[in-house]
């Protein structure tokens, strides 16, 4: 889902930890390199055709000239949204993936939290949803 996918997504690039709001949580700032890429949401549906209320979200871009995909299988809609169908721009702007930042970015090992911090050529196509995104790190204030 979010992130992130995300992936974010996580963005989210992303994880079922998320939450939402235009700044960073506090004792965090918004740093490290940028990861640019397009972020794809996909609805889960049962065999019937209802919603699930999972998503699998899959990332893919670069960071300092590195390639990065992350893919999150059944990840849970965000608490807020009603129907996949609804989800906007808006929505994906500022999401907080926690733990899903790829390894060799701005660490060796990865796993940082995340935030979309801007989404771009969004498409809903009411079960799949694509947008460039860019992912930062949060980085704890010290």
């Amino acid at each position: 889902m979010v992130l992130a996918s995300i992936l974010l997504i996580p963005l989210m690039l992303l994880s079922p930890n998320i939450s939402i709001g235009g700044e960073p949580p506090p004792g965090f700032t918004i740093g490290g390199p940028g990861v640019a890429g397009m972020l794809i949401l996909e609805n889960e549906r049962d065999d019937a055709g209802n919603e699930l209320y999972w998503m699998t979200v899959t990332f893919r871009g670069m960071c300092k000239r590195e390639y990065v995909k992350k893919k999150l299988c059944y990840f849970p809609f965000p608490q807020e949204i009603i129907s996949f169908a609804d989800i906007t721009s808006d929505m994906l702007l500022y999401y907080v993936l926690l733990g899903e930042g790829p390894p060799d970015c701005y660490s060796e090992c990865g796993t940082e939290d995340i935030i979309i911090t801007k989404v771009r050529k969004f498409r809903n196509y009411r079960d799949k949803i694509v947008a460039d995104v860019v992912f930062r790190f949060l980085i704890p204030i010290e």
